[in-house]
């Protein structure tokens, strides 16, 4: 109940940029053959790109420490999806994004404030959380397919992402000059964090 009041507080703080952006792009219905187009693709690379990330974080966890952890996630991820992204045969693009998002080049827009909303409203389903959510959107005249990979908070996330007085002194220091208006602290474990989301265009509808 916590994580969808303050799910929901972060989506009002963004009401008047997700309003300017609802104008420009649309929610469709993806038909059966899209939804499994989609999901086969962005099952396999959200899976490459979360087990590079976990191997890389383990192991700076390891060798230098939360902060080192912080750093990778921080920064290499992004490296990461677009060494995923130029693996892939078809053309993506892949985002992290949440309504509590650290990074404002994360900041969802009216799309994907409504998977995160449908997601955070999914109880979790066995081991690997919550299942994942198709959508089709329309952007500027084009259509595209967007697969999201609910990303769930772990033991070791909560050194960036926990309860702000228990997160390491050394982090917090980062965090306050690295992302000043961070938002994504106070998770606890198990909750949804945000989502991975893999978007592909439909070839049919470019001009």
């Amino acid at each position: 109940m916590v994580g969808v009041t303050l799910l929901w507080l972060a989506v009002l703080s963004l009401a008047f940029t997700a309003g300017c952006q609802r104008r420009e792009i649309e929610i469709l219905e993806a038909d059966p053959a899209e939804s499994r187009e989609i999901h086969a693709l962005g099952e396999r690379l959200a899976g490459d790109l979360l087990e590079a990330m976990k191997g890389e974080l383990m192991r700076a966890m390891e060798d230098e420490g939360p902060v080192e952890a912080m750093r990778i996630c921080g920064g290499r991820a992004m490296e990461i999806a677009r060494e995923v992204e130029n693996s892939s045969e078809r053309p993506v693009r892949i985002k992290r994004t949440s309504a509590r998002y650290r990074n404002p080049e994360n900041a969802p827009d009216a799309a994907e404030l409504r998977a995160l909303s449908l997601l955070e409203e999914r109880p979790p389903a066995g081991v690997d959380g919550r299942e994942h959510l198709v959508q089709k959107v329309r952007r500027e005249g084009r259509e595209y397919l967007r697969y999201y990979k609910p990303l769930t908070v772990g033991a070791i996330c909560l050194n960036c992402h926990g309860e702000r007085s228990r997160i390491p002194d050394g982090v917090n220091t980062a965090l306050a000059q690295r992302y000043p208006d961070d938002l994504a602290v106070g998770y606890g474990l198990g909750d949804l964090r945000g989502a991975l989301r893999i978007e592909l265009e439909l070839a049919e509808s470019r001009p």
